[in-house]
């Protein structure tokens, strides 16, 4: 969440009221692709929706990496202090 509201430059509660609205079964069957319907509407950049959706279901091996990678795709701004990320809202 805290990626796809820096790729759309909306607050979370912006966009999941805009998630509520979407039809209960279309929502309930493909949360994913309703999602990120949802960011591609606000105007995220597909190359932002693809890193968020890729990052979504995937597992991670190793999530430290995986939260950086999506971070840099997404322009999160994430300072690490010693073994934690600290990221301001």
């Amino acid at each position: 969440m805290i990626a796809a509201q820096r790729a759309v430059n909306l607050d979370m509660f912006e966009i999941e009221t805009t998630l509520v609205q979407i039809k209960c079964n279309q929502h309930a069957n493909n949360p994913l692709q309703s999602f990120t319907n949802v960011l591609s509407q606000a105007g995220v950049n597909p190359a932002d929706c693809a890193a968020i959706e890729g990052f979504i279901p995937s597992g991670h091996s190793d999530p430290r990496t995986a939260l950086i990678d999506l971070f840099k795709a997404t322009r999160v701004i994430y300072p690490i202090t010693e073994d934690r990320f600290i990221i301001a809202l």
